[in-house]
């Protein structure tokens, strides 16, 4: 019980403006993308959302993933330990601009779906 409520705080929006769809994750990490591969100067609000919740979801999946915390058959990714930020955001884009039909859906949807294709875990 305690894990959920901890899950649940975990996902409660921390910015006024909070995405609410994957089309929402895919506009604000759009800036990150400007910023490292174009030099744009970033927006920061919208910056400092993407990168805050990709990491978020990074972070409770290496939580959830803990030996105290596993439970057989419910992580179905594994990020490797040396995946940076960056690359989690460029495998979600790519998923997103490749699935544009499921843009309205949740972001955190979205982004476990882009995480599950790209990371397999191994059996």
């Amino acid at each position: 019980m305690k894990i959920l409520i901890f899950l649940a705080l975990l996902s409660a929006p921390f910015f006024s403006q909070a995405t609410d769809t994957a089309s929402d994750l895919l506009s604000d990490c759009q800036a990150v993308l400007d910023y490292t591969d174009l030099g744009q100067k970033p927006k920061m609000t919208p910056f400092t959302a993407c990168v805050s919740y990709i990491q978020g979801v990074i972070d409770v999946s290496t939580l959830y993933s803990a030996d105290e915390f596993k439970t057989p058959g419910t992580l179905r990714y594994c990020v490797p330990n040396e995946s940076t930020n960056l690359q989690i955001i460029r495998v979600f884009m790519k998923y997103a601009k490749d699935n544009p039909h499921r843009l309205h859906a949740p972001r955190g949807a979205i982004l476990v779906l882009s995480l599950q294709n790209s990371f397999p875990c191994k059996a």
